[in-house]
């Protein structure tokens, strides 16, 4: 039996290109930017069953994905 794993996705935000971007990620091959997280989402989502075939050489490959993003807090304005 193989022991269940999981592969950790940690996302950034560029404010000067204005996009989320893979700031570390255990999946290997995993290097992509997306301009919103739900697009990111979808786009890791596409790319992981491929990404875990070409990479991963282990029969079961059904482990979950855990995202998580890092975002920089506001700055107060002002009065």
């Amino acid at each position: 039996m193989i022991k269940k794993q999981h592969f950790d996705i940690t996302l950034a935000w560029d404010r000067a290109n204005a996009v989320w971007f893979v700031e570390q990620s255990d999946l290997p091959g995993l290097c992509v930017e997306a301009p919103t997280l739900d697009a990111m989402r979808d786009i890791i989502h596409d790319l992981a069953p491929d990404l875990l075939e070409t990479n991963v050489p282990v029969k079961q490959r059904d482990w979950p994905l855990h995202i998580q993003h890092v975002m920089e807090p506001r700055r107060n304005r002002a009065a």
